[in-house]
């Protein structure tokens, strides 16, 4: 009888070991293959290093153009993320309200040192 509850006691840490750490990386793995599969010029990414682009052109390398217009290859496994169009809109307004904010600032101040 101990024997036969240490074995299902083993078979129940195995078990919880599975599904706790082994399924979730097996699922994240499988969802990485999945994005990088679906992959296409055009894409906003981030790579795993935080550097925002757009796919080039993708295969065994990525070619990224960044904002700046700089071009670079990396690997398909550098790429953490393929960034939502509505997340990159988001972004696009954002900045442009920080534009505006910085411009008004620089406006008033320029008026109070022209005055």
């Amino acid at each position: 009888m101990n024997q036969t509850t240490q074995l299902i006691f083993l078979a129940v840490m195995v078990g919880a070991f599975w599904f706790l750490i082994m399924r979730p990386q097996q699922q994240r793995q499988k969802q990485q293959r999945q994005m990088l599969s679906e992959l296409k010029a055009g894409d906003e990414i981030v790579t795993i290093g935080g550097i925002f682009g757009t796919v080039v052109e993708a295969g065994d390398r990525v070619r990224v153009r960044t904002v700046g217009g700089t071009e670079f290859e990396i690997a398909p496994q550098a790429i953490a993320n393929v960034v939502a169009p509505e997340d990159a809109a988001d972004d696009d307004v954002d900045d442009a309200d920080a534009a505006g904010e910085v411009e008004s600032r620089e406006l008033a101040e320029g008026d109070d040192t022209d005055a």
